[in-house]
């Protein structure tokens, strides 16, 4: 193996790295947003639309008491 070869493996694996952790920070956010189904307000999030994107389906729901919309990754 090269010099360089272990230098684009490294890369590699850093990279790979830095995507699982923006993942699971997604993840932790949306999970925080979704607060077991409350909204910020106190109102309740209730499932309007899917809508599709190019790779994946999200999911909007709507806030029974202010109003606000916001897209989950799966249906809750």
């Amino acid at each position: 193996m090269t010099e360089d070869d272990k230098i684009r493996l490294i890369s590699l694996i850093i990279m790979l790295g830095i995507g699982v952790i923006i993942f699971w920070v997604f993840r932790q956010e949306e999970e925080k947003t979704w607060n077991n189904g409350f909204c910020s307000c106190g109102g309740r999030w209730e499932y309007m639309q899917p809508i599709g994107h190019a790779y994946s389906t999200d999911y909007i729901y709507k806030c029974d008491k202010c109003g606000k919309t916001h897209e989950f990754s799966k249906v809750r």
